[in-house]
């Protein structure tokens, strides 16, 4: 954890140094290996496989993007799209005023670099897809993964995060607010 927050940290500070800003570069279709809705499954360690659906794409000077929102899928089979259904999203609450509950949810992501599929095409496995309602779905936080094992490492935190029960969104000084959050919520019907 201390390590993500460092990173992070260091991140903003050479963001607010620097007089250059990512470029976010436009997406011909054509290049696209994946499409939003698209369910993966990919090997998670020697004998699991993790699920992850393809929700968002960017591009900039460093390649293509594809952010994908991790389920709490980790099995020793390949599952079947029916079945991803019935997984949760990994994901938290956040504190807002506009809402009447008081919060809203927002749905972690995770940016994948394209070479790491490309490199990995043994490791994962296009499923199927879901129709995912976008106007449902807000997004918490954001992270970056530029190789397969990164990937993994996104995937294992946000699963161990998860272990305890979250700590209340309205403590401002809580660590841990990241939860569940049923993939069916979000499905178009």
């Amino acid at each position: 954890m201390i390590k993500y927050v460092i990173s992070l940290l260091l991140l903003i500070q050479a963001g607010c140094r620097s007089d250059e800003r990512a470029k976010f570069l436009p997406i011909d279709k054509r290049e696209l290996k994946f499409k939003k809705g698209e369910c993966l499954a990919f090997k998670a360690d020697s004998f699991n496989y993790g699920v992850a659906i393809v929700i968002d794409f960017s591009k900039d000077e460093g390649g293509l993007w594809y952010g994908l929102l991790f389920t709490n899928y980790l099995e020793k089979s390949i599952p079947k799209t029916d079945s991803i259904i019935n997984q949760k999203l990994f994901g938290r609450k956040i504190r807002s005023t506009y809402d009447k509950k008081g919060y809203f949810v927002g749905l972690n992501l995770e940016f994948v670099k394209d070479s790491c599929f490309i490199e990995n095409a043994d490791k994962y496995i296009s499923i199927g897809f879901l129709s995912l309602d976008s106007t449902k779905i807000a997004y918490g936080s954001q992270g970056a993964s530029g190789d397969y094992d990164e990937m993994i490492e996104a995937f294992r935190w946000g699963l161990d995060l998860r272990i305890e029960p979250p700590e209340d969104y309205r403590d401002y000084k809580s660590s841990r607010t990241d939860e569940y959050f049923e993939l069916r919520d979000y499905i178009n019907n």
